[in-house]
């Protein structure tokens, strides 16, 4: 049998192996294809959301039996309760005495009654001031040396008791009531609060020094309208009419409040501008300078 020259290269070729060719003998099996196409990232994120979701529904059954033996161990306890009260009323029905069940069970829920805060600070702030008065009162007696004495021979009373168990209405009584008597009469203690009223009414120092200042002017601007009425009532020259006139002029200017007005001139340049009594330049630079000028006259 003659084999061509073709028949031999096409032999050589097919015995050559193909990389992209996979041979149904060692392609691998069908699990592992599912193994390596579930872990890639974006199932791995979901296999933890299930994870989390089963560790979240074992707890909430936890929770549901602990809470499932709890209401019964409620129970249980209620119906020993039942019991030992249904017992009571047999015994006591017997002996000729019957209390119901029911009753022990019921109870009235009384609303507090409503409290005003405002009146409460204001009487706390009025007690306050009473214990501090006292205090004080108190504390000018002992600077002297017989009331301080008599005030420490006072503190060793009859009234020196501490008894216990006993209700709270007679504690407050006892409170109120049996109390030694204090060193210092009402008479003093109205005498401090009042001197802490007069602290109290006094004005600060700025609104003080602020009226000195208004009241200091006043005088001053009365003083100088005074003499210029001295000096028009001197002239002799003048009529008694233009005198009455000039004066009542005079001190009608002195009793009025408004102040003038100021009038504010604007500078332009190349314009001379006349600056009297009552007007005021509004030119930063020349107000410099003629702040400058009057500086150096002072010097």
């Amino acid at each position: 049998m003659i084999h061509s020259a073709q028949d031999s290269e096409s032999d050589m070729e097919d015995n050559e192996v193909n990389p992209l060719v996979v041979p149904l003998e060692d392609a691998p099996p069908q699990e592992e294809i599912v193994k390596m196409w579930f872990t890639q990232d974006a199932f791995a994120e979901a296999e933890e959301q299930d994870v989390l979701d089963m560790y979240d529904s074992n707890d909430e059954m936890e929770v549901d039996g602990g809470a499932k033996k709890i209401q019964k161990s409620k129970e249980l306890k209620n119906d020993k309760q039942q019991g030992e009260t249904k017992d009571m009323t047999r015994r006591k029905t017997n002996g000729g005495l019957q209390v119901s069940a029911s009753k022990t069970d019921d109870f009235e829920i009384v609303p507090a009654p409503a409290t005003d805060s405002s009146d409460s600070s204001s009487d706390e702030s009025d007690d306050d001031i009473d214990t501090k008065a006292e205090i004080l009162a108190t504390a000018k007696m002992t600077l002297k040396k017989r009331p301080r004495e008599e005030m420490i021979d006072d503190a060793y009373n009859r009234y020196m008791f501490h008894d216990e168990g006993l209700p709270k209405w007679f504690i407050d009584e006892e409170k109120r009531n049996f109390q030694p008597v204090k060193p210092v009469t009402k008479e003093e203690i109205a005498a401090m609060r009042a001197q802490f009223k007069a602290i109290d009414a006094r004005p600060a120092k700025k609104v003080a020094e602020a009226k000195a200042r208004k009241k200091r002017a006043a005088h001053r601007k009365l003083e100088k309208f005074r003499k210029k009425a001295n000096s028009i009532s001197d002239q002799t020259e003048i009529s008694e009419g233009s005198k009455r006139k000039m004066i009542e002029q005079l001190y009608r200017k002195a009793s009025s409040t408004k102040k003038p007005e100021r009038e504010y001139v604007v500078a332009k340049k190349g314009v001379q501008v006349k600056v009297g009594k009552g007007k005021v330049l509004v030119d930063p630079r020349m107000k410099k300078d003629a702040r400058k000028h009057g500086m150096k006259k002072k010097t």
